[in-house]
């Protein structure tokens, strides 16, 4: 059962992979985005990645103060 079950995903998840990238596409894609919103775009990321900057800091901070009162 298992075996069946492994072929038949396998060929599933291989006609997604050729469907992706070797077959010719019928749409074609012209829209592109706007400058405010890759402004927009921009900002989020930034905002999320010090966001995750400032909480990473925090735990060294607590770190290096309590080495700090351990070396007094």
């Amino acid at each position: 059962f298992g075996l069946v079950a492994s072929v038949i995903g396998a060929f599933y998840y291989l006609r997604i992979v050729k469907i992706m990238f070797f077959d010719d596409s019928k749409h074609v894609l012209s829209h592109s985005f706007s400058r405010g919103l890759n402004i927009l775009g921009f900002l989020c990321c930034f905002f999320v990645m010090a966001f995750i900057v400032i909480l990473s800091f925090s735990p060294l901070m607590e770190i290096a103060e309590q080495a700090i009162f351990a070396l007094n």
